[in-house]
């Protein structure tokens, strides 16, 4: 199957020609957006798992949102609900995307934060994270958005360049019950998800190993020595799997250390 069949041409128009349309007409550049690659993992993950009801912290220039809409699209009750008080500042780009490929009835906008609105959404099969990425706000809209999904729903995350996501994904994988889903992540990791490791990487795959076997290791070697990020085999994009609803003690906590988990 051609991309074309997948997303709408006008998602496919932006990327060729590098710019959107703003809600006024003045064409703007193509930036805070997903790439080509992550915007079919989107789309794919939506379409296979068969979601009807989803949800977006961010909507800038409508490139992912897009994508997600165009895979419920057809399901009369399917609907994406999208939270961002910012659109403005993007022109409303991402509104205009939206209406141009016909998506409206499947779609509805909220332009305000995360923790205003999903309190007030129904269950959740996919939520899409891609806001600010300060660590305590990505927490929360994490947080927020699990109470809401579905045990089996996926939630996906973007910027994996930041060490604040890095740290929250870290975190999630150890204290709450989720896995990578390694077919969605590695489409979106693209051709960079084959790339051999570095010399520099193996050696670090080593000494992580070899500190990992002494005594109480965990106390004086940070996650990030112990388990190295390239570990993840992860680009930018993440999907991640629910395996059950929170069910941890009210003294709960595991540092964020972690052996990867993956489907």
């Amino acid at each position: 199957m051609t991309k074309s069949n997948l997303l709408p041409q006008i998602v496919l128009d932006a990327f060729s020609s590098g710019s959107v349309l703003a809600e006024s007409g003045e064409r703007l550049p193509l930036d805070s957006n997903v790439s080509l690659v992550e915007a079919l993992a989107l789309h794919r993950a939506v379409k296979e798992n068969h979601c009807q009801s989803t949800a977006e912290v961010g909507l800038a220039k409508g490139i992912s949102a897009t994508a997600i809409v165009s895979a419920i699209a057809g399901q009369p009750n399917a609907m994406h609900y999208v939270m961002d008080p910012y659109q403005s500042k993007y022109g409303n780009a991402g509104l205009r995307m939206l209406r141009d490929c016909g998506l409206n009835s499947h779609f509805r906008h909220y332009p305000q934060y995360a923790e205003e609105v999903f309190p007030s959404l129904p269950t959740l099969d996919f939520v899409f994270i891609d806001a600010s990425h300060l660590f305590d706000y990505t927490m929360v809209e994490f947080i927020l958005a699990d109470k809401k999904l579905k045990v089996g729903g996926l939630i996906a995350f973007h910027d994996l360049w930041m060490p604040s996501l890095r740290k929250l994904l870290r975190y999630i994988l150890r204290n709450r019950d989720y896995v990578i889903e390694r077919t969605y992540s590695d489409q979106a990791c693209g051709e960079v998800g084959f790339r051999r490791l570095t010399t520099r990487q193996r050696l670090h795959n080593l000494a992580s190993a070899l500190g990992r076997t002494m005594p109480k290791s965990d106390a004086w070697l940070s996650d990030e020595l112990r388990y190295p990020w390239h570990q993840f085999g992860l680009n930018n994009m993440v999907f991640i799997k629910k395996q059950s609803n929170d069910s941890r003690d009210w003294r709960h906590f595991m540092p964020f250390r972690i052996v990867v988990q993956t489907l």
